[in-house]
């Protein structure tokens, strides 16, 4: 009994810290895209996605993110928004959404990350964020 309290505690240590990664993670998106929003270039391509984007991830579902890249503005609000029209679920373990290696457009063909909607729109835009990301470290 006391061992399989301690199992249940670690496994939940182990998910709350993958929730952490993950928060982090998507904190480090919203940045990406509060800093490409005050690029003009960059917040056009975003805008001619015209879509908006709700990100979560499994071991963290309250907190994710919703671009909306569907306004005169470009924006990215804290907690995901089931009305969006494209929504991706991330795994614990999913490295960068912006990682060049593997591409998001593998992930989602590898069942990595779900996605629903015309996710295209947003693939479009990644090489703009990952060039703002880059430009910014």
């Amino acid at each position: 009994m006391v061992r399989e309290h301690d199992e249940q505690r670690e496994a939940g240590t182990a998910s709350a810290a993958g929730g952490d990664g993950t928060r982090q993670r998507l904190e480090a998106l919203t940045r990406v895209v509060e800093l490409a929003v005050a690029r003009p270039r960059a917040a056009d391509r975003l805008r001619a996605a015209g879509t908006s984007v709700a990100i979560t991830a499994a071991g963290a579902p309250d907190a994710g993110v919703t671009l909306r890249l569907d306004r005169p503005t470009p924006t990215v609000e804290r907690g995901a928004d089931a009305r969006a029209e494209v929504s991706l679920r991330l795994r614990d373990d999913e490295p960068d959404l912006l990682a060049r290696s593997p591409h998001l457009a593998m992930r989602i063909a590898a069942g990595e990350v779900v996605a629903r909607g015309p996710v295209r729109r947003f693939l479009r835009v990644v090489p703009v964020l990952r060039a703002v990301q880059e430009d910014a470290t």
